[in-house]
């Protein structure tokens, strides 16, 4: 990993804010979550503010019939890959959130709160995998795998996770364009690979967008929804 993103994994605030070039830094998305039997389980709409600090995305979740079933906050504040994030639900009770600071990681679920150490290496909390792969991109097309800590706030705890191209895109989740580029995201522990499934996504070349993610959902109230395929549409382009 090149030393100015280590820093901006491991540095909060206080270092001073470098945000990265990346391309369209504001978008505005929407996602449907199906299961393996593509039944809709639920949309998502992802909106990014964009700002000299990297910005904020707004995101929310509602049920096919349209009703609210969760809203998150993701403040970026000048660290793209560890982001600072908050999710409420209905009635705007907080069901987790993650502050990531130069300081330490506050992270919060229900009524619970746990206060950690940040990792000594590269680390990626929520939507941070996202600049991840779009930042080290080049690194990725030319099969270079990638390791990162990410940040686990259900169970509290990092987990060591690869990032690498992969060819070979599950057709079970119609992921077989031939106009994307596919990545793996796997245990970087080889003996916990057998056990964790493997969390696929793909972007659109050469703008980087995130068209589909396959793999568990990140709402607490998914967690028996099992492996989920959510395809994102971007704003102006056609959902069909």
């Amino acid at each position: 990993m090149k030393p100015v993103f280590l820093l901006l994994c491991l540095a909060g605030p206080a270092w001073g804010c470098i945000p990265p070039e990346l391309d369209g830094p504001a978008y505005d998305v929407s996602g449907e979550a199906v299961d393996t039997e593509d039944r809709l389980l639920y949309r998502e709409r992802l909106r990014l503010a964009p700002g000299d600090d990297g910005g904020v995305l707004k995101v929310s979740y509602t049920r096919p019939d349209g009703t609210l079933l969760a809203n998150k906050v993701v403040n970026y504040r000048c660290q793209p890959l560890t982001p600072s994030y908050e999710m409420t639900g209905v009635e705007g009770e907080l069901l987790e959130s993650v502050d990531w600071s130069d300081t330490g990681i506050v992270a919060t679920r229900g009524q619970a709160s746990e206060q950690l150490a940040p990792p000594d290496r590269p680390a990626i909390v929520d939507a941070g995998f996202d600049n991840a792969i779009r930042l080290h991109w080049n690194e990725l097309l030319s099969g270079e795998a990638l390791d990162f800590d990410y940040f686990f706030a259900r169970d509290g705890r990092f987990v060591r996770l690869r990032f690498a191209r992969h060819d070979n895109p599950p057709t079970t989740f119609d992921a077989d364009d031939p106009g994307l580029v596919h990545f793996r995201i796997t245990a970087a522990n080889p003996l916990l690979r057998l056990f964790a499934s493997a969390i696929q996504v793909g972007y659109t070349q050469p703008d980087r967008r995130l068209r589909y993610y396959a793999g568990p959902s990140n709402l607490p109230m998914m967690d028996d929804a099992g492996q989920v395929l959510i395809r994102y549409t971007h704003a102006g382009e056609s959902s069909g």
